[in-house]
């Protein structure tokens, strides 16, 4: 088994029904009677999760990421190498979860199976004609998660999932560490006290995580041993340009992020609240340890001086709850932002080389998704 850090508290990762107390009442009963049926909310404008047992829950997620780069440079031992300037890189991802409930808590998710239905990745780069030397990798192969199915159960004790694969499923187990159970139904976004239609409230800016990242890392590789990588004149050394995003902790991110209630509306005999979220976010990450770990796994010997990504966020969600289901219907939301990326490093391959990467970006993230119980 596998536990996997959820930043929840110790409960299920849900929003429980908020229940309103009446102050102790000394009328007559018939009064008291009224008073309650006159104050108590209505069962279908609880804003929360309610997930029941046996149930199932099909997730469906498009991100979409335009970047263009303004500034991509390598420097190698004092010569500087354009590597991408004046591009524009396209990111995309689809992807497609069953969720099966086997047990639910006060309407937490404790223990379900998810199966990957479909996870479909690309990138594509447009480079000038001074970048051609660099060879980026537009496709990657499937990941092997496609088809498998991963059982979670909740750990109240920890407050975190214990992941592990479901019978007729297989795999390695590090490709179950980076897999996010619970956040893509976006508890983060509820409250602590119940909240009403035109209420406003703050979401922590790691809620980000649970548009951008919802799934977690599912687009794993599989270990080969060749490569796969470019072929290279004789004498050439290829060398691995880090990334900064991967290595992103979204829970770093400072800012604000205003939900609001907007309205209720009614769509198909369900009563839907449709919620506003406003994003400003921002972060700066120390990323030297992370590559450098990342770099020893492909069994580089690489040493980071410096490795500092800085991203910003800015733009509108809207989210739509069904509030008899308890559980998102729908998403769509638009977010501009930066990326900013400087590292310095030591490669030792048959020389040691001392490398320098700059990369700046504006970038586009465009996003939906929808929930549907089947």
């Amino acid at each position: 088994m596998r536990s996997l850090g959820s930043g929840r508290p110790k409960a299920p990762p849900a929003c429980a029904v908020h229940t309103e107390f009446l102050p102790p009442c000394f009328m007559h009963a018939p009064l008291t009677l009224f008073a309650a049926v006159l104050f108590a909310p209505a069962a279908g404008d609880q804003l929360a999760l309610q997930f029941k047992a046996d149930q199932t829950v099909a997730q469906t997620w498009s991100i979409t990421q335009k970047s263009e780069v303004s500034t991509a440079s390598l420097t190698v031992m004092g010569n500087d190498q354009d590597i991408g300037s004046d591009s524009v890189s396209t990111r995309t991802a689809e992807f497609e979860v069953t969720d099966t409930v086997h047990e639910a808590a006060d309407g937490g998710l404790s223990k379900f199976t998810r199966k990957f239905e479909t996870i479909d990745t690309a990138s594509d780069t447009e480079r000038n004609e001074e970048s051609e030397a660099v060879y980026v990798e537009e496709e990657g192969s499937p990941s092997p998660l496609l088809g498998q199915e991963v059982l979670f159960t909740y750990d109240g004790d920890s407050g975190e999932y214990d992941a592990e694969y479901a019978e007729g499923s297989e795999g390695e187990g590090d490709w179950l560490d980076g897999l996010r159970p619970s956040e893509s139904y976006l508890g983060g976004l509820l409250p602590e006290e119940a909240p009403a239609e035109g209420d406003s409230w703050e979401v922590g800016p790691e809620f980000l995580a649970s548009l951008l990242e919802p799934l977690g890392e599912v687009d794993v590789e599989e270990d080969v041993d060749d490569d796969g990588g470019p072929d290279q004149p004789p004498g050439a050394v290829a060398i691995t340009v880090p990334s900064g995003d991967d290595h992103m902790d979204w829970s770093g991110l400072e800012g604000e992020l205003k939900a609001t209630w907007v309205k209720t509306e009614e769509e198909d005999g369900k009563r839907i609240a449709v919620i506003e979220l406003a994003v400003d976010a921002s972060g700066e990450f120390d990323l030297a340890e992370a590559l450098e770990e990342e770099a020893s796994e492909r069994g580089s010997e690489d040493t980071f001086q410096s490795a500092i990504l800085q991203r910003t966020f800015e733009g509108e969600v809207t989210i739509r709850w069904d509030l008899d289901a308890g559980l998102p219907m729908d998403l769509e939301g638009e977010l501009t932002g930066t990326t900013r990326f400087f590292a310095e490093w030591t490669v030792s391959v048959q020389i040691e080389l001392e490398l320098t990467l700059e990369h700046e970006s504006s970038d586009e993230i465009a996003f939906s998704a929808g929930f549907e119980v089947q």
